[in-house]
């Protein structure tokens, strides 16, 4: 696990609300919310920060407060809800796609800012003329594009790692634009419920296991490696290429050593200090092309 040095003070404000928010959605009780706010600073305090990065905080927050209320999914019907409108979007995706000079590049970009589809982190998702608007002018704080279209032009197996509901409908254009190339595809999305991110079930509502292979993690979290399934690691392994969606996986995946392409907008303050760049502009970013325009 990548040592990023991302964490600031707005990280462990933002995990205890996102908490809070989740806490509410799983229970009305509020004796018990405050119970779950109260072991989330348990846990957001009992690890340094270069030994958890947010990404694995906020699993670890996620599966204590499903195991505390007995909700098993609690942000199910606000997944549900992100696909159906991400799905009405999709004609208008598909347009842009079809219609743009540099396919490929289109694809990526649309890519990118379905990850702003992120309930935990913006409740209130940018409507339907703001996405579009992105997709088409949103500026890269880091962009090696060229070098990713090199990379999928040589591989033969290509791994997806998935992150958010909503934003799955946007990946669909990217893996329509893989396709045409000819590789091996495969999606990982999440093993279990885990906020509002990605699981089989999603996967298969908006259709993702008609363009490619769908695998999970093999558990209810991010790729972390020593709780993944033995096949999840065999198709990381065995990929010519890793296309990584998302700030979680970036902070999980980062350093290793592997093709490993990273894919996210930027959208809190620990990141726009992290990349030096405004809230909104995206990252296309591979480890061993750091600082290069």
């Amino acid at each position: 696990m990548g040592k990023l040095g991302i964490v600031g003070p707005d990280c462990y404000l933002c995990l205890l609300r996102q908490a809070l928010s989740a806490a509410k959605l799983a229970t009305s009780d509020s004796e018990l919310q405050k119970e779950i706010l109260w072991r989330a600073i348990k846990i957001v305090s009992s690890s340094a920060p270069e030994e958890a990065p947010p990404a694995v905080l906020y699993f670890r927050i996620n599966r204590m407060i499903r195991e505390l209320s007995g909700s098993e999914d609690p942000y199910r019907e606000h997944k549900r809800e992100a696909n159906r409108r991400a799905l009405d979007l999709y004609p208008a995706l598909s347009d842009l796609w079809r219609r743009a000079e540099d396919p490929l590049l289109a694809a990526v970009r649309i890519s990118i800012v379905g990850n702003l589809l992120d309930l935990v982190a913006k409740p209130i998702p940018p409507s339907r003329d703001e996405l579009l608007d992105l997709i088409r002018n949103a500026p890269f704080a880091i962009n090696h594009y060229e070098k990713l279209k090199e990379e999928i032009s040589k591989a033969s197996k290509i791994l997806l790692l998935a992150d958010n509901c909503g934003e799955i409908v946007f990946d669909k254009i990217l893996l329509l634009e893989l396709g045409r190339r000819g590789a091996r595809i495969k999606v990982a999305v999440r093993g279990g419920p885990l906020g509002d991110d990605a699981t089989l079930e999603d996967a298969r509502y908006v259709g993702l296991d008609e363009l490619a292979e769908i695998i999970t993690t093999g558990f209810d979290g991010p790729p972390i490696f020593e709780l993944c399934s033995p096949e999840f690691l065999q198709a990381f392994e065995e990929a010519d290429l890793v296309i990584s969606k998302g700030a979680a996986n970036y902070e999980i995946l980062w350093g290793e050593d592997k093709n490993i392409f990273f894919l996210l907008p930027i959208k809190c303050p620990s990141f726009c200090r992290h990349f030096n760049s405004p809230e909104g502009a995206l990252v296309l970013i591979s480890p061993w092309r750091r600082g290069s325009d």
